[in-house]
């Protein structure tokens, strides 16, 4: 079983990628110009975290980030929120 999952649906159908501890996984859905990438990794103690960026799209490089998540008491919490 995959740590990280994840699925993608468009006009051919549905596909699906799974992630490992080591590979984490990474996901960039974008139209021309403005777009997200979200990216699931392993932290520093072991903890799944998410990591959210808006993008320029296809035609724009620039990222900006919204923030990195992790559980804490069950809970998603911002990075530097705490």
């Amino acid at each position: 079983m995959s740590r990280f999952y994840g699925s993608l649906k468009g006009g051919r159908g549905e596909a699906t990628k799974g992630g490992s501890k080591t590979s984490g996984i990474e996901g960039h859905i974008r139209g021309w110009w403005l777009g997200a990438r979200v990216t699931c990794f392993v932290g520093g103690a072991g903890e799944d975290r998410v990591k959210i960026e808006l993008t320029g799209g296809s035609a724009n490089h620039q990222t900006q980030l919204v923030g990195i998540w992790r559980l804490v008491n069950g809970k998603p919490v911002r990075e530097g929120k705490e």
